[in-house]
């Protein structure tokens, strides 16, 4: 009992533990498996192990982290607030900000390599919300985009949701907008048990104290077939459910679907189809086709149009309008910060 009210919600015991955990799994954060079969091969004779190691040694770590989880973690900086105004600009970004065996596996240089590249678009876009995917290398990976952009955005909201034994939501949001909150809702569905699937709402208010806009950041399920698919649905209509409860605030959600917009999947019966009543994508018609993602599989990869901003309870009232911030340079392997390109919108209030 002593112990449980030393230790839950405590900030101090949380931060150690969650560095400790990073700390022990970094031979997992910087494998790299390029190259041939055989050194392919010998990669995982000799580094294997070490993994291993570095991932059973850090569960008690990432177990107390867990437990100390206070949901959200909130930094807020020195940099100039801003009053949410009639046009807001919101910029959605998966990172592919994972251990570098995997970014490998996507023929992607890693993270650390990327980095750079991933925060000259982020300025590039001057957005007043930025919304990232795949925040997943570690804490490091938060901190270091914290201490980039901690002149620029007010309030940053990190470590989204409780972590699983390895990877949480992949979650974060910065913004320059006062008075804002933000609360994380896992998915009621989901198939994968070594990371946190949800969606996190931040709510802006305005002058008079009052609820304005609503937006949320999400990353759906990710995989083929029907029970894939039922899930991913049910994911967004949780998302759909809790824009219904406030009808007269705008709410606006983006991210990594996973569904592709050309494909069957994505048809008039999708919950959120752009041509159902009350759900809008801000596209046009020439840029809702152009693809967002580049796969790994096959020699050029597949180009997919995965990730979106959608729009709920805004008709009548605004507009959005949403381009593809990165969409020369997504799909060159060599150059490009992630493997899906940016996207940025812009939600204005009619006169």
């Amino acid at each position: 009992m002593i112990l449980m009210t030393v230790t839950r919600n405590t900030d101090f015991i949380y931060n150690v533990n969650r560095k400790a955990a990073d700390f022990l799994r970094i031979p997992l954060n910087n494998w790299r498996s390029h190259g041939s079969l055989p050194s392919f091969v010998l990669s995982i004779i000799f580094k294997a192990p070490v993994m291993a190691m570095g991932l059973i040694a850090s569960l008690p770590f990432r177990k107390l982290s867990i437990w100390t989880h206070p949901g959200v973690v909130e930094t807020t900086t020195e940099a100039e607030s801003k009053q949410v105004a009639n046009e807001t600009t919101i910029l959605s970004y998966n990172i592919l900000g994972m251990p570098s065996f995997h970014a490998a596996k996507e023929k992607r240089p890693g993270i650390n390599e990327r980095i750079a590249g991933i925060f000259s678009e982020i300025r590039r876009s001057n957005a007043d919300i930025v919304m990232l995917q795949e925040v997943h290398a570690g804490s490091y990976l938060e901190e270091k985009i914290i201490a980039e952009f901690k002149r620029e955005y007010k309030t940053i909201y990190s470590d989204l949701g409780p972590a699983t034994l390895f990877l949480g939501s992949g979650l974060m949001i910065l913004t320059k907008l006062k008075d804002t909150q933000c609360v994380f809702h896992p998915f009621e569905s989901s198939s994968e048990f070594h990371t946190v699937k949800g969606f996190a709402v931040l709510s802006v208010k305005g002058e008079e104290g009052k609820e304005v806009i609503r937006i949320a950041n999400t990353h759906l399920q990710a995989g083929a077939g029907k029970k894939i698919e039922r899930i991913r649905r049910h994911q967004a209509e949780q998302i759909l459910r809790e824009a219904e409860k406030t009808l007269e605030v705008p709410f606006v959600f983006g991210g990594d679907l996973n569904s592709d917009r050309l494909s069957d999947e994505y048809s008039a019966k999708h919950p959120l189809h752009h041509k159902k009543e009350g759900i809008t994508d801000g596209f046009d018609e020439e840029t809702r086709n152009k693809p967002t993602f580049m796969g790994s599989h096959g020699d050029k990869g597949d180009e997919l149009a995965f990730d979106n901003i959608i729009g709920v309870n805004i008709e009548g009232k605004w507009n959005l309008s949403t381009q593809i911030s990165e969409p020369k340079t997504f799909n060159n392997r060599t150059s490009s910060p992630s493997d899906h390109a940016a996207l940025l919108a812009t939600l204005t209030r009619k006169r």
